[in-house]
């Protein structure tokens, strides 16, 4: 009897096994379906030698060379535009660009998401580029997750958004929600170029730039 009973509950464990894991490929599928991987490679031509000149030990010269630009892009991406979009491509490549891709809520209701890594080479400096995209619409709620790394422009940050959506008929949706961005701080240092290897400030130098003067005391009293 006990052997019995041993084999029904292995019986049951796996074909609930069996059933959450069919249930997992199945909504696997389903977020991935209709998405789009992609890679491309582009390239440009480089800046033109630049010849440079010195005559502090005699006339020396030197050649400046930037090398060619070139792009190599990898993602995935699944984002369905809005009906009054004219189609951008005849073949989708995954570099499309839509007004859903900044939209709030998205044309269809589960996941949508861009994950586009580049690495890239621009004026001889070589640096990566992130967009990360991950957004989920249901009837009542909706939640938004982005990331994104400009190398060129040295800018990075992630921002998420929670909201609760009110539908109105058919057409409208009314939301209001929470949205929170971490960033590193940005900012100029005006003083950076005075700052010398102690780490002390070159005031003098600073004060004669901006029209002081020295006067000095022969009497030593101040």
């Amino acid at each position: 009897m006990k052997k019995l009973i041993l084999s029904i509950l292995l019986l049951l464990s796996f074909t609930i096994n069996a059933q959450e894991e069919s249930k997992f490929k199945k909504e696997l599928k389903k977020t991935f379906k209709f998405s789009t991987f992609y890679a491309a490679v582009n390239g440009g031509t480089s800046i033109s030698d630049q010849n440079t000149y010195s005559i502090l030990d005699g006339l020396q010269t030197d050649v400046i060379e930037t090398p060619f630009d070139y792009a190599l892009t990898l993602g995935v991406r699944k984002i369905q535009r809005f009906g009054y979009e004219n189609k951008a491509n005849t073949f989708k490549d995954g570099t499309e660009t839509s007004y859903s891709d900044a939209a709030t809520i998205g044309r269809t209701k589960g996941f949508e998401f861009l994950f586009e890594m580049d690495y890239q080479r621009r004026f001889g400096d070589t640096y990566i580029d992130q967009n990360h995209f991950l957004r989920y619409v249901a009837d009542k709620w909706i939640v938004k997750m982005e990331y994104i790394q400009d190398g060129f422009a040295d800018v990075e940050y992630m921002e998420a958004s929670q909201r609760y959506r009110q539908k109105i008929g058919r057409k409208l949706s009314l939301t209001a929600g929470t949205v929170q961005r971490i960033s590193e701080p940005y900012g100029f240092d005006p003083l950076a170029e005075w700052v010398l290897s102690n780490g002390n400030i070159h005031y003098t130098n600073l004060a004669l730039e901006e029209g002081y003067a020295i006067a000095f005391d022969p009497t030593g009293i101040s």
